[in-house]
This record gives structure tokens, C-alpha cells and sequence, in this order.
């Protein structure tokens, strides 16, 4: 019997976000739980299995996922507490490579993988905005996942809301630690590739509808030569009342600019009506220390000089049969210099999707969508020299209510990226999936997922997921 089907009673994947608590189960407070203003525990167990087939080979593989995400705030809030940790079971010790294509990003760590993503301690509140150690994440700049401690002060916390046009929230922050990776692609990288990392900066809040970010970084190597990297950025964050948001940033390495870029966002937060646009360029090559503050860097390789741009504009309405929405817009990404190769590819694709929601009856939903896919030529000047142009259609259907949620779907990529499953680049997928979710108690959710990928073999994917949300609340 596969060892998947005896595993099956406590099979489920999870995801929970860390900064909120669950439905609360307990409405009573025992004495142990007084210690706590709120906890939370989601715990999750799940099973994968995978078929692929192609023109010489079939494969099969079974893998198991158990994960933990917890949380507790007490005195206020100020004092907090938060964990999540993966663990990935290789059930059938395969080692996939040659038996259909069927690669994972953690078969070089053995057939048991335990992932601590956050274990962290830490205070909040007035003048100490955050005080922490552990495992955590750095927000500021450029984001990066350290074990070591992190601070941030605002001295001007105490003044009241309208004292100097919101200057009250500006605030200096500081981190150090030992940078984190989780999904190297060799069995070297674990320690290869981490340095220790010293960050500071401020947030500069001139007026409410102003702030400018400036910080610094340092990465010292554990080599026998001691080598540091140094980066800065900034970014200037602006808004007009809630109908306008833009953000303008620029980051260097070293003695190379690293990126620059711009966002903005028209329309009220949650309106019908609205438009996102963004562009953004690369000018340099950025390798293993540039991008070593992503603890994912490892699987993606190498980033050349690029340039990237897309544009939304969405608009929705009441129909009276059904709420609806519009999206219409582009997107678009080219190699500044070099040819394209395996993740820097050169695209571009102009789009529309339409979506209604409680269509004819409460709970039903459908969404379609037509997209002209096209290859861009290297250069921002010679745009018209796109190739290789496909329409792609894609759409779901489904039905969500009371604890029940059904849906069927398609889509296609010319290039997919399953980073933490698959290592390698797909190109040409055809994708069609079905899921059902159902809310057995009000605890426990059992999900379930299988979906067919086409592209140069096909893969068949089937996964059972039960997760349990534990709340206590005072």
C-alpha cells in the first residue's frame, strides 16, 4: 500500500497569516489563558502526488508537508510571540531526476526537511516600535530574513496625532544577524552562501501624505579574505488624500546601481474604480551577494540588466444578475543587452479579464479571460520587433458559500515558475484544475486540489490538505 494512504487520516498543507488570529474556538478564559491577550495555533498536515508522463519515461512521487503557525500577544499587545516551521516528508525516497522531469528544490537536503521560516520574540509599542530576536524578517529596504535582532524607535511617538503634520511617525531602525536561505539548489549552499548582515536607516515622515525611506547595508563573508558588500537606498512614498499612491525608489550595490523604479496607484482603496502602473529597470547583473538578502535567491540563478513595465485599469459595477468587474491592461519585460535565457526571458502581453461574482444565485462565480502573448525584442527602442505571438485564453467557475467553496479552472503560460517544487523553467503550459474546500467544524477546513499540466510531458498533481485553526482570545 503507498505509504501516502496510511499517512492520508492527518494529510493537509496550510497557510495562515502570522500577523492575525484565527476564528477563535475558545470563548471562555481559563487560567492558564489569562496570560495571553490572544494565541493562536494553525496546524496543518498534507499530502502530494505526482504522476508524470512523457514520450520515454513514466514518473511518481510522494511527498508529504506538516506545518506549524502560532502566534500570542500579551500586556496590550506590546509583548509578542510568533513561530511558523515547514517539515517535507519524502514518502516513496525517490530521488526525482531522471524519472519524469519530477525535480524538487529539496530533494539535496534528504528525505526529511525541517524549515524554521520565523521564530521570533518581541516588543512593540510608543517610542520602541519593535524590539526583537530570533529568526524574523527585515522589512526596511531591501527585504531579508536574518537570525539576530531587530529595533526600531520612533522619538516623537508622544505627540499628539496632529503635531507637526504626522512627523510623529517618523522613526530610525537598525537590524544584525546571519542571513537565512531556505531552497538552495545544492547541498553546499546551506552554508555557502550566508553572510553576516548589519542594516540601519530612518523613515522620514515630513507630512501625512510624505515619507522618505533612506537606509544602509553590509555584508560581511565568513571568507578567509573577509569581503563586504555595501548597499543604500531610498524611497519616497507620497499620497493624495485616498485617491492617489505612488512610491519612487532606487537602490545601489556597491559601486553599480542596483534598481530604480516607480509605482502608482489611482482610485480609492477597495473602490470600483482605478489603475495601477509600474516600471522599473536593472541596469546591472545581479548575482549571488546582490540578491543574497532573498532567502529563495538560490533556485532563481543569476538576474541580467532588464527593463519591466505593466499598466491595470479595473472597473467594477453592480449588474443587477451579478456584481461585476473589468480588467484591461499590459505587461511587458525585455534584457537591457544580453539575449534571452532561462529566467531573464524577453515578453510582453496586453490583457482583458472579466469577472462576476453571485452570478444568477448567491455564492456563484466565474471569470474569463484573453491575453495576446508575444516575445519582446531586447531593445526598448525596437518593441515592434515582438514575435511569436499567441492568444491565451484562460477562466474558472465556481461556487462559494457557507463553509463550502468549488471551482474549475484553465489557464496557459509560455513560461511557468514553480520555484520551491520544480528547479526548472516550463515553457508552453497548459494548465487545467479542479479544488473543493469544505469547513467540516469550525476548527478544521479539508481541502483538496488536483490539476493537470501540459507542456513538454504531462504532469498530474493531487493534493489532500486539512488544517486546523485553534484560537484563544480573552
Amino acid at each position: 500500500m503507498p505509504a501516502f494512504i496510511l499517512l492520508f487520516p492527518w494529510t493537509l498543507n496550510m497557510a495562515a497569516p502570522a500577523d492575525a488570529a484565527p476564528a477563535a474556538v475558545v470563548t471562555e478564559v481559563v487560567e492558564p489563558e489569562a496570560l495571553f491577550d490572544e494565541a493562536w495555533l494553525v496546524g496543518a498536515e498534507g499530502v502530494r502526488v505526482r504522476r508524470a508522463t512523457s514520450t520515454n519515461e513514466v514518473g511518481l512521487d510522494e511527498d508529504a508537508h506538516f506545518a506549524l503557525d502560532g502566534g500570542a500577544r500579551a500586556l496590550g499587545g506590546r509583548l509578542r510571540l510568533d513561530g511558523a516551521a515547514e517539515l517535507y516528508w519524502d514518502l516513496d525516497g525517490a530521488r526525482p531526476g531522471g524519472d519524469g522531469g519530477l525535480r524538487s528544490v529539496h530533494d539535496s537536503r534528504g528525505p526529511v526537511e525541517l524549515l524554521v521560516h520565523t521564530l521570533e520574540l518581541g516588543w512593540g509599542g510608543g517610542v520602541v516600535q519593535r524590539a526583537a530576536v530570533g529568526r524574523l524578517t527585515v522589512e526596511e529596504g531591501w527585504p531579508m530574513t536574518l537570525d539576530g535582532v531587530a529595533l526600531a524607535v520612533s522619538p516623537l511617538a508622544g505627540l499628539a496625532d496632529d503635531a507637526l503634520h504626522g512627523a510623529r511617525r517618523s522613526r530610525a531602525f537598525f537590524s544584525a544577524g546571519r542571513t537565512v536561505h531556505f531552497y538552495e539548489t545544492g547541498a553546499a549552499g546551506a552554508e555557502l552562501f550566508e553572510d553576516w548582515a548589519v542594516s540601519a536607516g530612518v523613515d522620514l515622515v515630513t507630512a501625512d501624505a510624505m515619507k522618505l525611506q533612506l537606509d544602509v547595508r553590509g555584508l560581511f563573508e565568513d571568507s578567509a579574505t573577509g569581503g563586504f558588500d555595501g548597499s543604500a537606498g531610498a524611497a519616497l512614498f507620497l499620497r493624495a488624500l485616498d485617491l492617489a499612491q505612488a512610491k519612487l525608489w532606487g537602490r545601489t550595490l556597491d559601486d553599480q546601481v542596483m534598481g530604480v523604479g516607480a509605482r502608482a496607484r489611482l482610485g480609492e482603496p477597495g473602490g470600483d474604480l482605478g489603475a495601477d502602473v509600474e516600471v522599473s529597470m536593472q541596469p546591472a547583473t545581479l548575482g549571488e551577494v546582490a540578491l543574497a538578502a532573498d532567502p529563495y535567491f538560490l533556485v532563481l540563478g543569476e538576474s541580467l540588466p532588464h527593463w519591466r513595465a505593466r499598466a491595470d485599469v479595473f472597473a467594477g459595477t453592480d449588474l443587477g444578475i451579478a456584481k461585476g468587474a473589468l480588467h484591461a491592461g499590459a505587461q511587458a519585460r525585455a534584457n537591457l543587452v544580453d539575449d534571452e535565457q532561462a529566467f531573464n526571458r524577453n515578453s510582453g502581453r496586453v490583457y482583458a479579464l472579466a469577472q462576476a461574482t453571485d452570478l444568477l444565485l448567491p455564492g456563484v462565480f466565474v471569470a474569463a479571460d484573453v491575453a495576446w502573448d508575444t516575445v519582446l525584442a531586447p531593445s526598448v527602442d525596437d518593441l515592434l520587433g515582438a514575435s511569436d505571438g499567441r492568444i491565451a485564453l484562460g477562466g474558472s467557475v465556481g461556487y462559494q458559500r457557507a463553509g463550502l467553496r468549488a471551482e474549475l479552472g484553465t489557464a496557459w503560460d509560455r513560461y511557468k515558475y514553480t520555484y520551491y517544487r520544480d528547479v526548472l523553467e516550463l515553457a508552453d503550459v497548459r494548465t487545467v484544475y479542479g479544488a473543493l474546500g469544505v469547513r467540516a467544524l469550525e476548527w478544521l477546513r479539508i481541502q483538496a486540489r488536483a490539476s493537470v499540466e501540459v507542456f513538454d510531458r504531462t504532469e498530474t498533481t493531487v493534493q489532500v490538505t486539512l488544517v486546523q485553526d485553534l484560537g484563544v482570545t480573552r
